[in-house]
């Protein structure tokens, strides 16, 4: 858990001069593993009181949640679509939006109608609170707050988005907060079957009763892709647990873990390769005069280009791509961009 105090973030968002603010947030590590959700829970909280912020944090990072902040409603949108909360505590009275028009642009988006939503108000008019609960809210919370009350009945409103996430069998994530190597270690442990779609490196991975049934990164498949998988990991995740596509179930399994072995090792000789070139996370100028690599030749109508992007563009075995990188290289046909 960890020790309560109040973020600057707080103190930042009432300024005006700080409209970025919405980048100024923190991040959550939430994943399952064999049936659990491990790590923090994220709360965004909507409020034009900066007081309330401050007393509300406090409640909830003593109780290990992670906590974003928004001066009104506008502002809690635009975080919701880079930062999705897994509970959005919602004043009534507020400026430029309101709480209620808040609620009923977040129930409109689909990525948002399970998202619980908690409506903070110091009425106690009940024709408030049934306008709010027709317009999609979850529970109310009156001021001034009860710690114990506030904490018990966020506690059990996650409870009930995290039976009915499990009984849908999906789950979301990030491989910067999971590492693709333990979130497939989990797949082989608890035999599960499971589709992983990563989009922004376009990339597939299919499980069967905890193995490998494919693999599929741009055009290449089997282990070369899962070795460009990892060379590339970053970005979102999303794992729909117990369905494979009609053409991918039933073909052969190998096991997980004597592929991963593998792949893992060539991975991280790649990877140490890569580091001592000094071309980690650089742009790669190639150069205009390079018949003697044909295999460079299509490349340069997108350079400038990354080098570890150069190198699973290319076809081929990735170990067979790096040796013709690092003798383009030596030739002075790369050129890192500064």
């Amino acid at each position: 858990m960890k020790k309560p105090g109040f973020s600057p973030l707080v103190m930042k968002i009432f300024s005006d001069k700080n409209p970025g603010f919405s980048k100024c947030i923190f991040t959550v590590k939430k994943f399952l593993q064999e049936g659990k959700i491990l790590d923090n829970y994220l709360i965004l909280i909507i409020d034009d009181d900066q007081t309330y912020h401050v007393i509300l944090e406090g409640y909830l990072r003593a109780s290990g949640y992670e906590v974003i902040h928004a001066k009104d409603g506008s502002q809690g949108l635009k975080i919701m679509e880079t930062q999705k909360p897994d509970l959005v505590l919602l004043d009534i009275q507020m400026p430029v939006m309101d709480g209620f028009k808040t609620l009923e642009l977040i129930r409109k988006k689909k990525a948002f109608r399970d998202i619980p939503v908690f409506l903070l108000t110091s009425l106690v008019r009940e024709t408030l609170k049934i306008k709010g609960l027709e317009l999609g809210a979850d529970d109310y919370i009156t001021k001034p707050f009860n710690r114990e009350e506030v904490l018990a009945r966020i506690k059990a409103a996650l409870r009930r988005v995290t039976r009915d996430s499990r009984s849908k069998g999906v789950m979301e994530g990030n491989l910067s907060d999971l590492g693709l190597s333990d979130l497939l270690q989990s797949m082989e442990l608890g035999s599960k079957t499971a589709s992983i779609f990563m989009k922004e490196i376009d990339g597939d991975i299919f499980i069967e009763n905890g193995s490998l049934v494919h693999v599929r990164q741009g055009n290449f498949t089997g282990e070369q892709a899962l070795i460009r998988i990892f060379l590339l990991e970053q970005g979102a995740f999303s794992v729909r647990f117990g369905e494979l596509p009609p053409d991918i179930a039933g073909k052969g399994a190998k096991p997980l873990m004597s592929v991963l072995m593998g792949v893992l090792a060539e991975v991280d000789e790649t990877e140490d390769i890569i580091s001592r070139m000094g071309v980690e996370n650089q742009l790669i100028k190639i150069d205009d005069n390079i018949s003697d690599f044909p295999a460079l030749e299509k490349f340069k109508a997108i350079s400038p280009i990354s080098f570890i992007n150069l190198l699973v563009l290319m076809e081929g075995e990735v170990k067979n791509n790096l040796k013709i990188l690092i003798m383009a290289s030596k030739k002075g046909k790369l050129k890192i961009v500064r």
